[in-house]
């Protein structure tokens, strides 16, 4: 009910909000270990927390992006847990983007 509400009201307008309002819905359905639930929360919005102009702090960005990480991790996908491991990378040291 929140969610098609969220969407709805907010995707358009302020889509780093919605982002970030669906990853923190993800995190519960994390906690539960309903691990596809929590993918279908936590990953459409997730190119907001790259986005240049969005605005969200760098915390909130890190946070987002970890929880996506930690779902990967707990779900033992490595390979998926590798590429969000390098994007996290990239938001705490954004100087060493494109240098590797």
């Amino acid at each position: 009910m929140v969610l098609p509400l969220l969407r709805s009201k907010y995707a358009a307008r302020t889509p780093e909000l919605a982002a970030q309002a669906e990853n923190w819905l993800g995190v519960i359905q994390l906690e539960r270990k309903a691990y596809p639930e929590a993918e279908s929360l936590l990953l459409p919005g997730s190119d907001q927390f790259f986005a240049p102009g969005a605005e969200i702090s760098p915390n909130e960005r890190r946070l987002g992006v970890g929880h996506i990480l930690e779902l990967y991790k707990a779900w033992d996908k490595p390979e998926k847990a590798a590429a969000w491991k390098r994007r996290l990378d990239e938001l705490a040291n954004p100087k060493t983007k494109g240098t590797r």
